[in-house]
C-alpha cells in the first residue's frame, strides 16, 4: 500500500526539479522542502495515501499551463481525476485560465482532451460492471461521511460552540452536516456557499490578472478554502495545500511564510 505513494513522492520531487532546473537556489530549495516536510511524509509514504497521486497529476496540470501547452494540462488533470474526486478542485481555475489566455477554442479541446482520457481509461471498467459502479469513486463518494468534521481545525472548529476553558474543542463531537444552522440552511447548505463564495472570489483574482503566471499561487489558495470550508474534511485535507504551497514559493516569495505555517501546523 506504500509502494505507490512513495513512488509517487519521489515523481513530485523530480518533477519539482525538471520545472525547476533554470532556477540557481529553488531547483535544490523546493525538491529537498517537498522531500523533508513530515506532514508530506507522513501522508505519502508513511502513510501510505493515494492522495500524493493527486498532488503529482495537479502540478503536472498547472506546469503544463505555465509553460503554454493547456492541451496538456488538460490531459493530466484527466488523470488526476481517475485517482480521485480532490482532483476537480483546480478544475475552475483551469477553465478560466485556459480561456483567458488561449480561448475558448483551446478550452474546448482541452476539455474534450480531459475526457477522452478518463474515458479510455474507464471504458473496459464500464464494458465489464457497467458505467455506474465504474463511476462510483468519483460521483459516489461524496456524502459517504455525512458528519460535519468539527475537530479537524477547520472553520466548522471555530464556529462550532465550544467546550468551557479548552481552546478549540468543540463541546459536540459528532455534528450530522444536514443539522439545520441557520433556519432551513443546514451545515452542509452553509459549507458549500461558504466555499463556491470563496472559490468565486480565487478564480475572479485568476481572471483579471491571467497574464501572470502564478498557477500554482491561485491553486494553493483553492486547496486552501477546500481544507477550511466544506463540512466532510478532517486534518489530512490541508496535504494538497501543503504541497501546492511549496512549488508557488517559485512564482510568489512571500508565500514561504504560508508554506512554512502551514507545514508546520498540519505535521
Amino acid at each position: 500500500m506504500r509502494l505507490l505513494p512513495f513512488c509517487a513522492e519521489l515523481l513530485l520531487i523530480g518533477i519539482s526539479y525538471a520545472w525547476l532546473r533554470r532556477e540557481r537556489y529553488l531547483r535544490w530549495v523546493i525538491p529537498l522542502s517537498l522531500a523533508f516536510a513530515p506532514n508530506i511524509i507522513m501522508v505519502g509514504s508513511l502513510g501510505g495515501q493515494i492522495d500524493i497521486g493527486i498532488t503529482v497529476f495537479v502540478a503536472l496540470s498547472l506546469i503544463a499551463l505555465n509553460l503554454d501547452k493547456p492541451i496538456i494540462a488538460w490531459a493530466f488533470f484527466g488523470l488526476g481525476m481517475l485517482i480521485k474526486l480532490q482532483t476537480v478542485i483546480v478544475f475552475p481555475l483551469l477553465v478560466v485560465l485556459t480561456f483567458r489566455r488561449y480561448g475558448w477554442k483551446k478550452l474546448a479541446i482541452g476539455l474534450a482532451v480531459g475526457a477522452v482520457v478518463g474515458g479510455t481509461y474507464l471504458l473496459p471498467f464500464a464494458l465489464g460492471m457497467g458505467l455506474q459502479k465504474a463511476l462510483f469513486p468519483i460521483y459516489g463518494a461524496p456524502g459517504i461521511v455525512v458528519s460535519t468534521q468539527v475537530w479537524g481545525y477547520t472553520f466548522w472548529s471555530i464556529v462550532t460552540p465550544q467546550t468551557p476553558g479548552i481552546p478549540l474543542a468543540p463541546m459536540e463531537y459528532w455534528i450530522n452536516e444536514t443539522t439545520p444552522l441557520f433556519g432551513t440552511l443546514t451545515y452542509r447548505h452553509v459549507a458549500l456557499t461558504l466555499f463556491a463564495i470563496y472559490v468565486l472570489l480565487i478564480c475572479t483574482a485568476a481572471w483579471k490578472n491571467a497574464g501572470e503566471k502564478r498557477e500554482f499561487v491561485w491553486a494553493a489558495a483553492l486547496y486552501f478554502g477546500f481544507f477550511m470550508f466544506p463540512t466532510e474534511i478532517v486534518g489530512k485535507y490541508l496535504f494538497y495545500a501543503v504541497v501546492l504551497s511549496i512549488f508557488s514559493v517559485a512564482q510568489d516569495r512571500r508565500m514561504w511564510l504560508l508554506a512554512c505555517g502551514i507545514v508546520y501546523t498540519s505535521s
